[in-house]
């Protein structure tokens, strides 16, 4: 019996030798005949444009609840692109200039330094907004005739925005352009070494000295100037029964110098802008 299965053993192992030096040719053979490896995808182009889009107070389940009213612009956005639903903010002030310093740096409030929209200044003891700038060479411009007050720059902003590192990983052939109706928007979205920054200001498109004008948009103020608006009426795009709550739901705070009835006369500054 243990002869018997020694013999079986032998010609176990004997047929294991074949079918390895069987499988080790048959490698090697296919190994010559291989046809050569597929070459690597071609590198896209890098883009010549990219616009960075932040809708302020605007909460993340609007998406989902507003979406079938939505025609184009967000919609396309949400359908045609990338969607990141599990998002948060692991800090405590969800203000203005605190979200587009985190969004255009990738850093947070203790790293970036735009900690609020404004807070108390130990040094100089009294309130600043996050964006004043105090050095008193700085000034803020104005377009089309405007003469805005104050001076607002990136001062504040510890570190370089994406799209300035873009500008120096590119020797500065990257142009830095934000628009935005607030200067802590279009201010931290830019940096410190944008182009062109420009925000609302006392009913006219303004900047600040460090950043310059641009000839494009003084032709855009001129052109387009925000006191054509006045004498017309804004009033509901969609019919009434579209929205979803009243005029004057439980929380509605309408801004000063209006009231919370549409529509809205825009007759100037007598408590029915």
């Amino acid at each position: 019996m243990a002869r018997r299965t020694n013999s079986i053993g032998h010609r176990t192992i004997s047929a294991l030798v074949l079918l390895a030096l069987t499988f080790t040719f048959s490698s090697l053979t296919g190994a010559q005949t291989r046809p050569p490896a597929a070459t690597s995808p071609r590198v896209p182009a890098k883009p010549k444009l990219v616009v960075l889009l932040v809708v302020d107070q605007m909460r993340g389940d609007y998406v989902d609840k507003f979406l079938g009213q939505w025609t184009g612009g967000l919609k396309r956005l949400v359908e045609e692109g990338a969607w990141f639903r599990d998002a948060a903010y692991p800090y405590a002030a969800t203000e203005t200039c605190v979200g587009h310093a985190t969004i255009s740096t990738g850093a947070f409030p203790a790293t970036h330094g735009m900690v609020a929209n404004a807070w108390w200044d130990r040094k100089d003891q009294k309130m600043v907004t996050c964006t004043a700038d105090p050095d008193p060479s700085v000034k803020n411009t104005g377009y089309a005739g405007a003469a805005p007050k104050g001076a607002d720059t990136a001062w504040r902003m510890a570190v370089p925005s994406f799209a300035e590192e873009l500008k120096f990983q590119t020797s500065g052939a990257t142009r830095i352009v934000t628009f935005s109706l607030k200067a802590r928007a279009a201010i931290t979205m830019a940096g410190h070494k944008a182009d062109a920054a420009t925000w609302f200001d006392g009913g006219a498109w303004a900047t600040s000295s460090p950043y310059g004008t641009l000839h494009f948009i003084e032709e855009q103020a001129q052109s387009h100037p925000a006191k054509a608006d006045f004498g017309k009426t804004w009033s509901l795009s969609l019919p009434e029964s579209a929205y979803w709550y009243g005029e004057k739901a439980l929380g509605a705070v309408p801004p000063d110098g209006w009231d919370l009835t549409f529509p809205h006369p825009l007759r100037g500054k007598n408590g029915r802008r």
